[in-house]
């Protein structure tokens, strides 16, 4: 389970840090990362980086983005998904091994840092690593670096982006933001971090981030998504013979779905219900039994909720944003 304190104090700083910076010529980006990638650092290793010295930290995360760009790029990736055994020729071979490069410094990072954590048997354990060696029966050090890596790859570059696309989303729609900080001074007021709690008090800031994540549309058609038919089955009146590949087209259903009138406009209202106030339950019409559509799931589909990583990604954007928005954001801002 995510520490909600530990995501408070994360955002705590951020808005301290970013106070200090002259409006006029900031990039959030960096103060976004930082925010995020603290967050999962601590959550694994125990500790957080102040935003005055953590360059070590930036240069993973910059050496993340990098390597996942390169994938997300790359015209043998696709290739070597569907075909694994073509990472062996030749020439594609040479391509996947500039890949492995990238990721290798990741994971660098992840067994440099994994090996500092002090482990006492007798001790509550405070982290991931110290959880992992008294509660996993594998206890091997290389299963440690893989698990690690995989939860900082699902939880650092989604929630980032998301916050990105949002902070200039609301620099360009201006009556939204003010519209927004109006609920937030409300309920959470002008110097108190927000916290879970406050989130069942606040329609409209759930339906920003619901927009958010809608006109934002970060997951991309990627081959890492794919899923494939085990048995002959019918989905919306298709049918689907067994062993074909099936990828959900999240662009395609968040621009076209009739569910969202007027799909390119970034109107949070459509969320909300007849009265003004209550969060709509917004169900997709593409699904044949109506079941609510969670736009959290749809557009975090590569993290897994038995590892905490959704719930974390919910946490990281309510507590966030509302922290960042409780600052005034113009337009002239660089969003990075």
């Amino acid at each position: 389970m995510i520490d909600e304190n530990k995501v408070r104090l994360s955002a705590r700083n951020m808005i301290e840090f970013i106070n200090k910076q002259d409006f006029d010529n900031m990039d959030l980006r960096w103060s976004i990362q930082v925010f995020v990638s603290n967050i999962i650092n601590e959550f694994l290793f125990g500790f957080q980086y102040p935003y005055d010295n953590c360059e070590k930290l930036m240069n993973f995360v910059l050496g993340l983005n990098d390597a996942i760009a390169g994938i997300s790029r790359s015209f043998v990736v696709p290739i070597i998904f569907m075909l694994p055994w073509t990472r062996h020729l030749p020439v594609i071979s040479h391509y996947w091994g500039k890949h492995e490069l990238r990721f290798q410094t990741m994971i660098d990072y992840i067994r440099e840092t994994a090996a500092t954590v002090k482990y006492d048997p007798t001790e509550e354990p405070i982290c991931y690593v110290q959880a992992f060696h008294k509660n996993n029966k594998d206890k091997r050090f290389e299963q440690l670096v893989s698990c690690c890596a995989d939860l900082f790859i699902a939880g650092q570059e989604t929630t980032t982006t998301t916050m990105r696309w949002g902070m200039l989303l609301l620099a360009s729609h201006p009556q939204v933001q003010e519209k927004l900080r109006a609920e937030i001074h409300s309920q959470i007021g002008r110097d108190r971090i927000g916290s879970m709690a406050d989130k069942a008090t606040m329609p409209y800031t759930s339906a920003v981030i619901n927009e958010i994540q809608r006109v934002a549309n970060i997951i991309a058609p990627n081959p890492v998504l794919f899923h494939k038919s085990t048995v002959e089955t019918e989905i919306a009146g298709y049918k689907v013979a067994a062993n074909t590949l099936v990828n959900g087209d999240i662009h395609q259903m968040m621009k076209t779905d009739p569910l969202f009138e007027e799909p390119d406009r970034f109107w949070p209202e459509r969320y909300i219900g007849e009265d003004g106030v209550t969060l709509r339950k917004v169900r997709n019409l593409y699904c044949p039994v109506h079941r609510k559509l969670n736009l959290l799931s749809v557009l975090f589909p590569l993290v897994s909720a038995r590892d905490g990583v959704r719930e974390r990604a919910r946490t990281e954007l309510f507590i966030g944003l509302t922290a960042l928005i409780q600052v005034r954001l113009e337009s002239s801002i660089q969003i990075g």
